[in-house]
């Protein structure tokens, strides 16, 4: 597991901070350099964890449906952000296959309620 600089207080105040939602991806500081939330997803758990409901955090950054099931099983977050950039093109031309992308993310996503 990575380690995170920084004592439990820093951590624990970062939950605390003026916002109801804490993005927590790859590039952020809050998965301290890893390239995708994926890839992060043992600094978010630790996130989501010590939140404890308190605010939402949201993964963010590589998360699509190759991979948004296994991000949820080992981050325990509720909620998901994807711009599908890793699975699509730019989507301005290609909406239609973006809605159908969206739609995988939402069936995944539900099977795991």
């Amino acid at each position: 597991m990575r380690q995170w600089p920084g004592s439990a207080a820093a951590r624990t105040a970062s939950i605390f901070a003026p916002i109801w939602r804490q993005a927590a991806s790859g590039r952020g500081r809050n998965s301290r350099g890893a390239p995708s939330a994926p890839k992060g997803s043992a600094v978010i758990a630790e996130l989501v964890q010590l939140a404890r409901q308190r605010i939402l955090i949201l993964p963010e950054s590589g998360i699509n449906p190759g991979n948004v099931v296994e991000v949820a099983k080992r981050t325990h977050a509720s909620e998901f952000h994807s711009g599908l950039s890793t699975a699509l093109p730019y989507i301005g031309t290609h909406s239609k296959l973006f809605q159908k992308e969206v739609q995988k993310l939402a069936l995944l996503l539900a099977g795991l309620a």
